[in-house]
């Protein structure tokens, strides 16, 4: 049994791009703001284009990584559900007997940068809570609770 660690939100676009696309959406109507404030809500962003997310588990000899991603078409600003899939890639687990905690946040990264390449190119994988946290997680204490 593993415990999860982290699960990482992987959205179609940076928070930036998104807010440029809605504003522009409403520029031309009229009562553009009334507008904004009813189909606009605070954090809408962070809801509205998950297109897939990554896991982070760890187990008591190994830290396993696993990618879930929509597929099929997204349709932006719609509000249907979107279902995500285990894409069940290889070589996306590795070790922890015998690495430091450093080495062990080090290997996780690459291997974020990696899946972001090659599953989610053009997207945003939303790291800040990893990149803050990561260095006080003592990897090898973890085990099943």
């Amino acid at each position: 049994m593993s415990v999860l660690v982290y699960e990482i939100p992987v959205y179609s676009m940076p928070e930036e791009v998104f807010v440029d696309k809605y504003s522009k959406r409403f520029e031309d109507l009229r009562g553009a703001e009334l507008l904004k404030q009813v189909n606009y809500p605070k954090g809408v962003w962070h809801f509205n284009q998950i297109i897939g997310y990554v896991t982070v588990s760890v187990d008591e000899f190994d830290i396993l990584i696993d990618v879930y991603k929509h597929i099929g078409r997204i349709y932006p600003f719609s509000g249907r559900k979107r279902l995500f899939q285990n894409l069940y890639c290889n070589g996306l687990h590795f070790r922890k007997i015998g690495l430091s905690n450093e080495e062990i946040s080090m290997r996780i990264c690459k291997m974020l940068r990696d899946i972001s390449i090659e599953h989610f190119k053009g997207r945003y994988i939303d790291t800040r809570v990893l990149n803050n946290t990561i260095r006080f997680i003592d990897f090898q204490t973890i085990t099943e609770v």
